[in-house]
């Protein structure tokens, strides 16, 4: 699987991604790999790290989301205290549990 993709606009930079792994992979060289990409925004390389990961026999980290924890958790830290955060927080792990399924009418 070829890990090295252009982005679609001539705008943005290539993301880069080694072609060849090491012979023995660590969790924090896949973790550095999904970050890169995903500030990228190049979400399909993402995805195939993930499932490669997976594959090699690596379990995901706290370290492996963090391209997402950032602007979330700023954005839930700012809310105010108490009911407003909770529901919000509630509303989001609802979410997460449900994608990849269709939404109830």
């Amino acid at each position: 699987m070829d890990f090295q993709r252009k982005s679609e606009s001539p705008n943005l930079s290539t993301t880069q991604i080694p072609n060849s792994f090491p012979d023995e992979p660590s969790s924090a060289f896949y973790d550095h790999l999904i970050d890169g990409a995903s500030r990228q925004k190049d979400f399909a390389i993402v995805l195939s790290l993930l499932n490669k990961r997976s594959r090699d026999g690596f379990f995901n980290t706290t370290n492996t989301f963090n391209f997402i924890s950032t602007d979330l958790s700023q954005t839930l830290a700012s809310l105010d205290r108490g009911f407003t955060r909770k529901s919000a927080f509630d509303a989001l792990v609802s979410r997460l549990s449900r994608l990849g399924r269709p939404l109830r009418p």
